[in-house]
């Protein structure tokens, strides 16, 4: 059985390592609580857009392929998925634009071509930011 002076020095080297980890912080190091440390200023969406015959650019709805939403959130699963939303990953973006752009012919919009654009608005307001991720030539 352990002594309750075991259980004071547990407790006091919890402690100890707090202070010193609040202390740091404080003194202009990292804090160790990450959800504090990058808030998230703006609202992003990612944005399937296909290029009919006459070149004019065409939205195609991803959520009528994506139902569900992730809990009580508006989020799908290309909101979070790493491939859509982190740099890199060109491959998977192409081969995601492609089944987009095979849904869309499926429904019977004649698109030539697909491409991936990601939104980002600030959510205090200020000018709204679009750039392509990927385009890709269906080639029929």
């Amino acid at each position: 059985m352990r002594s309750p002076r075991t259980a004071e020095r547990v407790f006091g080297l919890w402690i100890a390592i707090h202070l010193v980890v609040v202390g740091a912080a404080l003194a202009g190091g990292p804090w160790p609580w990450h959800m504090f440390a990058r808030a998230v200023h703006v609202e992003t969406e990612l944005v399937a857009e296909g290029r009919v015959a006459h070149g004019t650019w065409i939205d195609l709805a991803l959520e009528d392929h994506f139902h569900y939403t992730r809990g009580f959130t508006a989020f799908r699963i290309y909101d979070e998925a790493r491939a859509t939303t982190r740099p890199g990953h060109p491959r998977a973006k192409r081969d995601f634009a492609r089944w987009i752009g095979e849904r869309a012919l499926e429904r019977g919009l004649e698109v030539e071509a697909v491409r991936l654009r990601k939104h980002t608005e600030p959510i205090g307001g200020g000018p709204t930011r679009s750039r392509t991720l990927v385009e890709v030539e269906l080639g029929r």
